[in-house]
């Protein structure tokens, strides 16, 4: 994971980052012993080694796993052992810090973290030292999901859960202001959704019904006291999210306060309702000038399916003159409890005006039933011809996968036959793994595209008897060429594959008897080795120019009917 800062000059905008954690996942191939909960869950996170365990002394805390390491040191999994409770451990390398803005940075980060305790906030629970490391112990928040993830995975979210996100997210912030600090890097990847429950995979709607989800403000890296600091480095530059900071952090950042906060506030909940940041704009010097001469778009002006009041307010969260916006937390939050209110009101309403008119609908029961009955087979044919399931593929989002995804770009690429997310790499990665198990009876469908030189390898093993191999390659970037290695077993050559360059579907039909592989429709391939268990789907890359996967869905078999929706 890395903690990306943009930095803006008189003259220039660059981005920096700090290498905090490259998080990796365990091989879910080898064989290794699982550490559980109490309530019978698996916990996260790899395997520790034996110099984890002799680097990383820490007292009362016990390690379990490796969540993840990088440059400056590693991030664990481990029990406070006196409290009896689960933790995640920050351990930084002192001789990687240096002396310079980095250190006074993560300094500032351990020092905020531990003042602050609220429910809508990451605590940090205690900070300790070596002569080697520092150790920051932080609350752990299951599920490693954020608002920017969720965005991802449901496009865009409903103004009900909006509006409880903004009460709690300033819940949050009205507590950290009156400690005397300002966040000032607010943005939906620094809000995190915590829910005690799994939450992969489902929707909006049934993750916020849970009263156990809440969001959690983390990443004070930047955060400063409320007057006089400036959130700058050491030169001078400006840091913060370009997309999101208010435009005073970059004209005055001596001046910039709370009111900073309620701005990027202001373009979290439109990227929660339109899927997309206040001005989508690629070019970062036009997007800076749009920043400083304009109001941010309100919900309604952007496309979005709001309420007239809630665009209001977000509307004037997002003013460009501070004095503008509102002036107080305790303002901004009673509006939008009124808009909370009210549309729970209105829920109420029409709860009781069906209430009211259920016996008049019963009477209509009948009747609908036997219209229901005769236009049957009609409705079959109306559906199936005219409408599709919609899914959700896989490559829309990182949160499917396992291994370093990060290593992997997703962004929405406008094609002619419509907007698609796809997933590409230009470079050699580490194999990444479909979180989802692969049974027999089930379909892997997924398009793909090679350009340049290079190769993919697409593996489908179990646990028991598989172990297949599709090498995807082009030597030239003109011509693609295919092999398969089946338990050790070369098929020489797959024919009838046209030049790179182009889409191409691979589907891998994964039965009790064996795998048949289809290439564009064709089948090209059958494996015959029976096998019953789960397998793992998994990508990896060795590539000099770039390739391209997207669409990347699960069906079953016999209905071909999406697992994924």
């Amino acid at each position: 994971m890395y903690n990306l800062k943009w930095f803006i000059g008189q003259d220039c905008i660059f981005l920096a980052y700090q290498d905090m954690v490259n998080i990796t996942s365990d091989d879910t191939n080898s064989t290794a012993v699982l550490k559980l909960t109490d309530e019978g869950r698996v916990l996260p996170g790899k395997p520790l080694s034996e110099e984890d365990v002799a680097s990383f002394k820490i007292e009362n805390c016990e390690l379990i796993s490796k969540l993840g390491a990088g440059g400056m040191g590693a991030v664990f999994l481990a029990k406070q052992t006196q409290l009896d409770r689960l933790v995640a451990v920050k351990c930084l390398r002192l001789d990687s810090l240096g002396q310079g803005t980095l250190t006074s940075k993560l300094a500032m980060e351990a020092v905020t973290m531990a003042a602050l305790n609220h429910p809508n906030i990451v605590g940090c629970y205690d900070v300790k030292f070596n002569d080697k490391y520092a150790f920051i112990i932080m609350e752990f928040v299951p599920g490693e999901t954020s608002v920017k993830d969720l965005v991802i995975r449901c496009r865009t979210l409903p103004e009900s859960i909006v509006v409880k996100i903004l009460i709690e997210a300033i819940n949050g912030l009205m507590y950290i202001h009156g400690k005397g600090y300002v966040h000032h890097d607010l943005k939906p990847a620094n809000i995190l959704i915590y829910n005690e429950e799994n939450i992969i995979g489902k929707k909006a709607t049934e993750i916020f019904a849970s009263p156990n989800t809440r969001i959690k403000i983390c990443d004070f890296g930047i955060a400063s006291k409320s007057t006089g600091k400036s959130v700058t480095d050491n030169d001078g530059n400006v840091i913060g999210s370009p997309n999101y900071m208010a435009p005073e952090q970059l004209t005055a950042p001596l001046k910039a306060d709370f009111r900073s906060d309620i701005y990027a506030l202001a373009g979290t909940a439109l990227f929660m309702l339109t899927g997309k940041p206040p001005f989508d704009i690629s070019n970062q010097v036009l997007l800076m000038e749009c920043k400083l001469t304009m109001d941010m778009p309100s919900p309604l002006q952007a496309g979005a399916k709001v309420s007239t009041r809630l665009s209001q307010i977000i509307a004037k969260m997002g003013r460009l003159d501070p004095d503008e916006r509102y002036q107080s937390y305790s303002s901004l939050l009673n509006d939008l409890t009124e808009v909370q209110e009210r549309l729970r009101a209105e829920s109420n309403i029409g709860f009781t005006a069906r209430k009211a008119s259920f016996w008049k609908r019963i009477s209509l029961v009948t009747f609908g039933l036997i219209l229901l009955f005769l236009g049957y087979y009609a409705n079959q044919y109306v559906n199936n011809k005219f409408f599709k399931v919609k899914m959700i593929s896989f490559t829309d989002s990182p949160g499917y996968w396992s291994g370093d995804i990060a290593q992997w770009n997703i962004e929405q690429k406008h094609e002619e036959q419509g907007n698609s997310m796809v997933m590409s790499a230009s470079m050699l990665t580490t194999p990444i793994s479909l979180k989802y198990p692969i049974m027999p009876g089930q379909d892997i469908d997924i398009d793909v595209k090679l350009v340049g030189a290079g190769k993919t390898i697409f593996s489908i093993k179990d646990d028991v008897s598989l172990d297949m191999q599709l090498t995807w390659s082009s030597s030239d970037g003109e011509q693609i060429n295919a092999s398969l290695v089946c338990n050790d077993k070369v098929d020489p050559s797959l024919a009838g594959i046209s030049s790179g360059k182009e889409w191409h579907s691979l589907s891998f039909s994964v039965m009790r008897t064996g795998i048949m592989l289809y290439v564009d429709g064709d089948m090209k391939y059958m494996a015959t080795i029976p096998y019953t268990g789960r397998s793992t789907f998994s990508v990896q890359t060795n590539i000099n120019g770039v390739v391209q996967l997207r669409h990347c869905y699960v069906y079953t078999n016999k209905r071909n009917k999406a697992v994924n929706q």
